[in-house]
């Protein structure tokens, strides 16, 4: 779902229809993919890059006021729709 407004504006909206912000959080994300992509990158689709990243994520609690890294392996299959099979 693509959201057409600023975080603000959103909160806002939801807050109208019943939501409460509970939890705030800043995330940098880092995919790292493997060498063997690097040559022929330009010819896959971003789901054949991605399938075999390896995100890295720096996760801020604004509210708790911590940090937190995780690695995470985005081992992803696809079905020929583009659907995900597994991850």
């Amino acid at each position: 779902m693509k959201v057409n407004c600023g975080i603000s504006e959103l909160c806002k909206i939801l807050e109208d229809k019943g939501f409460k912000v509970v939890d705030r959080f800043t995330m940098n994300d880092i995919f790292m993919i493997p060498n063997t992509l690097k040559s022929k990158i330009k010819e896959l689709a971003s789901r054949e890059i991605l399938k075999d990243a390896i995100l890295i994520r720096d996760i801020e609690n604004q509210f708790k006021e911590n940090r937190n890294k995780k690695i995470t392996f985005k081992k992803k299959e696809f079905n020929k729709s583009g659907d995900i099979l597994s991850q």
